[in-house]
């Protein structure tokens, strides 16, 4: 935006700029953004579907898709009722401590498994 002069000409206006910072990796500051509380919490969901198969083991994570994280308590989308209620009888509590070690904290308090459509490649 320009500003006129006293002379009816006009002259670039000048603005502060804030101190710029230089750039930096990548690597060099996603484990400082992910070890903020707020963060972290908000990106538990994208952090459990990172490791969700080392967790689960490739047999579960053919039939599961960590959906999101809420409260502390998972959601997870199963592709068949009758697995969903074997994973919730038998691996919740196992679960919970994979993905807690895993994680390096306390995010996951619970584990809620619903059926659902699981995504197709490329969604």
């Amino acid at each position: 935006m320009d500003e006129m002069t006293s002379g009816g000409g006009y002259r670039r206006a000048s603005y502060n700029v804030p101190h710029v910072r230089q750039p930096r990796k990548v690597a060099e500051f996603v484990g400082e953004v992910l070890a903020e509380p707020k963060m972290s919490a908000g990106l538990g969901g994208r952090r459990v579907a990172l490791i969700w198969r080392d967790t689960v083991g490739p047999d579960v994570a053919a039939h599961t898709v960590p959906e999101a994280i809420r409260g502390g308590v998972l959601h997870v989308v199963v592709d068949d009722p009758v697995r969903a209620h074997n994973y919730s009888a038998c691996l919740r509590r196992e679960l919970i401590a994979r993905i807690n070690d895993k994680l390096d904290g306390r995010p996951v308090r619970d584990v809620r498994f619903r059926t659902g459509a699981l995504p197709t490649a490329g969604e």
